[in-house]
């Protein structure tokens, strides 16, 4: 189904189109309000790329009814024809994505943006869903202390998710939600959550934090070049956790740590690089320390700076 691209509308000015490329729905709510579900296989609604879809409110499953296993649903963006990687775009316009929380749902290729002073993109508790190659930002927003991307136990994969505003955070998971392979950046608290092969910029409070029961942080790059004062890795609750294999840069502010965790037990530690920290490692008790901590003399990155977190020959000789 294409939901094709432009301002929103009422499911009433929808009836002269019928979802198809050449007469698609005017909005995705209208495409969500007539098109019969599909509870065999689910649904995808595919918004192209150009004309960004704006949104009048938070979108709403009342009409369409509720995704579920097997038959899930997914928004995703196109540019010529469908699942050819194009970024279709949506404009929140100042609320946040769901008017609900649902399960069972995914958004590819996707930019989203603008939730106002909300969460933006929120799942239900305990669900499944996620998002995936999708930039999502504030936008024209304001928001304080709210999240760009959360909920209890979703996955966010090779996504670009940048400027949370105000103490807000990049990826927000409070049980057992997976951040993957993300550039974020720009956001004061990066990721609450398990959290492997990322990168992580410009944080300023926690480039990464163990919410819940995430346990696992492994293969991530934190950078910054304004010596903020937080913890780059900060664990703050009494549980098992693996740190393994990052590299961390330029946690120099006053009271900086590269690593903390001083609260739970970390199961597994080793292999982590660092490079211009206040302090590299404040840990209390570790199970399983695998050692191969390195402090390195030059920074790891090709060219941080520039945005470009390959490493450099002697880092990559060291990992």
């Amino acid at each position: 189904t294409d939901a094709g691209a432009g301002v929103d509308d009422d499911a009433a000015k929808c009836t002269q189109h019928d979802g198809t490329t050449s007469k698609p729905w005017r909005s995705v709510q209208g495409a969500l309000d007539l098109i019969t579900r599909d509870a065999t296989n689910g649904d995808q609604i595919n918004i192209k790329a150009g004309t960004a879809q704006v949104s009048q409110a938070a979108l709403t499953l009342t009409t369409y009814g509720t995704p579920a296993s097997g038959a899930p649903l997914v928004i995703r963006g196109y540019t010529a024809s469908a699942n050819d990687g194009g970024m279709g775009e949506i404009d929140a316009n100042g609320a946040t994505f769901w008017a609900t929380t649902y399960q069972y749902w995914m958004l590819i290729d996707l930019e989203i943006h603008n939730f106002g002073n909300n969460t933006g993109i929120v799942g239900t508790t305990n669900g499944y869903y996620g998002i995936v190659h999708c930039e999502v930002h504030k936008g024209a927003s304001t928001p304080n202390g709210k999240a760009l991307f959360g909920g209890n136990s979703g996955f966010a994969i090779g996504c670009y998710i940048h400027d949370a505003g105000t103490s807000g955070v990049g990826i927000y998971h409070e049980i057992a939600g997976h951040a993957l392979f993300n550039y974020v950046e720009n956001c004061p608290r990066g990721i609450w959550g398990n959290a492997i092969g990322n990168v992580v910029v410009g944080s300023t409070t926690d480039a990464i934090a163990a919410n819940g029961v995430a346990r696992i942080i492994v293969g991530n790059s934190i950078y910054s070049s304004g010596s903020p004062t937080g913890s780059a890795i900060n664990i703050g609750l009494s549980l098992f956790y693996v740190i393994m294999n990052n590299i961390i840069e330029g946690w120099a502010g006053a009271g900086a740590e590269a690593i903390y965790a001083t609260t739970g037990d970390i199961a597994v530690l080793g292999y982590n690089a660092f490079y211009n920290n206040t302090s590299n490692e404040t840990v209390g008790d570790v199970l399983v320390d695998l050692g191969g901590d390195q402090t390195l003399a030059a920074s790891p990155f090709v060219n941080a700076g520039a945005g470009d977190f390959s490493l450099t020959a002697t880092t990559g000789a060291l990992q």
